[in-house]
């Protein structure tokens, strides 16, 4: 591969009259340029068999970490199999355990509360006992308290009759004084209307006797 030759380029700058100097200098300048920032064939070359390389490690490593995946998920799903597998007796055994315990309290819930019923069966009948007790107490102040008022009442009823009839006996006589009295007025009064209507009569014929002569005489 031809390189660039840095004697040949500045021996051609000199021949169209470039100070020597500076044909140095702008050599070196160009020089390291193309080395720092043109990339040749040789290098490509260099950078396609070191990118192989790494691409080949790579893939090497990938399938060795795969190889490691693999082992480490058969060595998981066995761990976790045998886990599930541990956990499932766990549970079914304290399921078993549970239900045992439930049992067991609702047994002795049940005898409690038979024994509760019974006892408060027995204080109920105690309480039923006692306030029929009470009311037949009751019932026998409250019928004996009926009868003395039943007495009581009797006997006022007796005296109320007896004055009532004593009240009737002096109305019936102030109501015969004040029917005979009202028959005397009555016959009063017939006998003064009878007057008053033969006076009017009277007149009423004298009347008419004088008109019947009066118009005689016309």
């Amino acid at each position: 591969m031809k390189l660039f030759d840095t004697l040949s380029y500045v021996t051609e700058l000199e021949k169209v009259g470039v100070p020597s100097l500076q044909a140095k200098t702008q050599v070196k300048l160009l020089s390291e340029m193309l080395e720092n920032t043109v990339c040749t064939k040789q290098d490509l070359n260099f950078l396609e068999r070191n990118l192989k390389q790494e691409i080949s490690d790579l893939a090497q490593g990938v399938l060795l970490i795969e190889s490691h995946h693999k082992k480490d998920m058969t060595v998981m799903e066995s761990g976790i199999r045998q886990d599930m597998t541990s956990m499932g007796s766990g549970i079914r055994q304290d399921m078993a355990s549970m239900e045992s315990g439930i049992r067991q309290a609702m047994t002795s819930m049940e005898s409690g509360i038979r024994q509760d019923m019974a006892s408060m069966e027995s204080g109920i009948r105690q309480a039923m006992t006692s306030m029929e007790t009470g009311i037949r107490k009751d019932m026998v102040s409250m019928e004996s308290g009926i009868r003395q008022d039943m007495t009581s009442m009797g006997t006022n009823l007796k005296e109320d009759n007896s004055k009532l009839r004593q009240d009737m006996v002096e109305m019936g006589n102030s109501l015969r004084n004040e029917m005979a009295n009202l028959r005397e007025g009555l016959a009063i009064f017939k006998y003064e209307i009878i007057k008053w209507f033969m006076g009017t009569f009277l007149v009423g014929i004298g009347t008419i006797v004088s008109l019947i002569k009066l118009l005689k005489l016309i």
